[in-house]
């Protein structure tokens, strides 16, 4: 009985792993995602810093002094996303900031850089 029991589970282990054979790759990002958790934790704090600074520029009033777009990554860290937005016939690059959880809060800027990365006009929603 105990050796039929053990073939059974010798049989059970190896088909599970001839089956993930194909989401190998998955499984494997998946581990690593674990693994990189502190490295995770610290992006997310360092990403939400940069963010409350920019909020704290913009109830400052302070914005006027980020005139390009290095120095507004250089004081905010990068945006979330950058792409190129046409507005009014014009190509713009458009920058996205908020928290790096989204679900922290429905704040957003976006911020609008011509093409020489000049601060063209920026907004804050909600």
């Amino acid at each position: 009985m105990r050796a039929m029991l053990a073939v059974l589970f010798l049989i059970c282990c190896g088909c599970t792993q001839v089956q993930m054979l194909p989401y190998l790759d998955q499984v494997m990002v998946l581990k690593d995602f674990g693994e990189d958790k502190k490295s995770q934790d610290e992006l997310i704090k360092k990403i939400d810093a940069g963010f409350d600074r920019l909020l704290k520029a913009i109830a400052d009033g302070k914005m006027d002094k980020y005139k390009t777009q290095r120095d507004v990554i250089n004081a905010f860290g990068p945006p979330i996303i950058s792409e190129p937005e046409v507005v009014d016939g014009k190509i713009y690059t458009q920058a996205l900031y908020r928290y790096a959880i989204q679900s922290k809060s429905p704040d957003k800027v976006h911020i609008f850089y011509d093409k020489d990365g000049r601060v063209a006009q920026w907004e804050s929603l909600p």
